[in-house]
């Protein structure tokens, strides 16, 4: 059996939000913090600090998610800063606890890191 093969989803939608949403580590990690805190506004520094990463990484990563509709964009403080939330209507919502679903499996996860770790450019120029 192909590897590629092996390495698909249960679910056709959920492969096809990882191939097209959810296709790399800080945008995996980005779905998993603001589906955990559906309701709550953070900045960018506030989610650096959170997740460990530069705001310089997750900057470009979380506009794509804005311009998805996965996330909410607002602005904050007499627009001095940005905030952002869970966003999304309910069909993207509806997907989103999908992919959130397979990740919970740990075999579906697996395949989902693995999927993520194959396509980054980062880990391929490492080896």
């Amino acid at each position: 059996m192909a590897l590629d093969k092996l390495m698909m989803l249960k679910d056709e939608n959920v492969q096809l939000f990882l191939t097209e949403t959810a296709n790399s580590l800080v945008k995996l990690d980005l779905i998993i913090y603001f589906h955990d805190k559906p309701s709550s506004w953070h900045s960018l520094e506030e989610i650096s600090v959170f997740m460990g990463r530069s705001i310089e990484a997750l900057d470009s990563e979380l506009e794509e998610l804005v311009i998805k509709g996965i996330i909410e964009k607002n602005v904050a403080g007499q627009g001095r800063r940005m905030i952002y939330r869970y966003g999304g209507d309910e069909a993207v919502r509806r997907t989103v606890e999908g992919f959130i679903c397979s990740y919970n499996d740990y075999i579906e996860r697996l395949k989902i890191i693995c999927t993520l770790l194959k396509n980054d450019s980062a880990v391929k120029n490492a080896v």
